[in-house]
């Protein structure tokens, strides 16, 4: 039977999957995850390892890698700076709905920039060559950048469920397009 992992689950709570989170059950994913070395074949981290800071998210980067079975497959989401910088030029709505949020005054650039980088709790900023240059300095092999919903591994497609987060699409409507376009999706195996 494989084991499959959801680490920063929050509210998405997959059947199947053994859902983690520190308001779920308790969890730091700082700290080494509770399985045996080499027991896991698949781990999801959907925009998690951006509230982390450096030293954290190396930290949990490795207890994946050390409780990853050989050819076991992590599959990280985190919103990505060089895909939110391209939305600018392409997408006049990706603005509006971030600035429709209280207390931003003017619908810029620097506004909608500093809101994902401060409103949500991130502490580490991401884009998509860093990820990649993160997972393979931390032992990952076989980096391949995704597509939001695609995977080559049944367990792993169309599993995402930030873009569906209830309050998001309650507080920011048609959000949901957007933040799936903002965000750089890797699968790396052991």
């Amino acid at each position: 039977m494989s084991i499959k992992v959801n680490l920063g689950c929050g509210d998405h709570i997959l059947p199947g999957w053994q859902n983690h989170d520190l308001l779920v059950d308790g969890t730091d994913i700082t700290e080494p995850l509770p399985y045996d070395d080499d027991s896991v074949s698949y781990i999801l981290a959907e925009h998690i390892i951006e509230h982390l800071d450096s030293k954290g998210a190396l930290a949990m980067l490795d207890s994946c890698h050390r409780i990853m079975s050989p050819g076991g497959v992590l599959r990280i989401s985190v919103p990505a700076l060089d895909k939110i910088l391209e939305l600018y030029v392409m997408y006049e709505q990706y603005l509006n709905i971030l600035l429709g949020q209280e207390g931003l005054s003017t619908a810029c650039r620097r506004d909608s920039v500093n809101l994902v980088l401060t409103q949500w709790e991130h502490k580490t900023w991401w884009n998509t060559g860093l990820l990649r240059a993160v997972l393979w300095a931390r032992g990952f092999e076989q980096i391949k950048e995704c597509h939001y919903g695609e995977s080559e591994h049944e367990p792993l497609a169309n599993i995402e469920g930030h873009s569906t987060n209830h309050w998001l699409n309650i507080h920011f409507p048609g959000i949901a397009d957007v933040t799936k376009k903002e965000v750089a999706i890797m699968e790396a195996t052991k």
